[in-house]
C-alpha cells in the first residue's frame, strides 16, 4: 500500500513540476499577448486618424460637377472661337 502511495506521490510531484513549467510559459505568453494588444490598439488609433484626415480632404459633392461643367464650357468656347476665326479666314 505504501509503495502505491509513494508512486502516486511521485506522479503528483511530476504533475506539479509540469504545471509549474506550464504556468511559467503561460506568463510569458500573457506578456506577449498584452504587447500585441497594445500594438494593435496603437495601429487602430493611427488608422482612425488617417481615415479622418483622408475624409476631410475629399472634395465636396458639388466640386466635381463644377469642374466638369467649367471644362465643357471652356472647350465649347475654344471651339466656338476657332470656328469664328476660321469663318473670318484668320485661321
Amino acid at each position: 500500500m505504501e509503495a502505491r502511495l509513494a508512486a502516486v506521490e511521485a506522479r503528483m510531484n511530476g504533475l506539479e513540476t509540469r504545471m509549474d513549467r506550464l504556468e511559467g510559459r503561460m506568463d510569458g505568453l500573457d506578456g506577449r499577448l498584452r504587447a500585441v494588444e497594445q500594438g494593435i490598439a496603437a495601429i487602430s488609433t493611427k488608422l482612425d486618424v488617417l481615415v479622418s484626415q483622408v475624409v476631410s480632404k475629399l472634395p465636396s459633392w458639388w466640386q466635381m460637377p463644377a469642374v466638369i461643367a467649367s471644362t465643357v464650357a471652356l472647350l465649347t468656347a475654344l471651339y466656338a472661337g476657332a470656328q469664328y476665326l476660321h469663318s473670318r479666314g484668320l485661321l
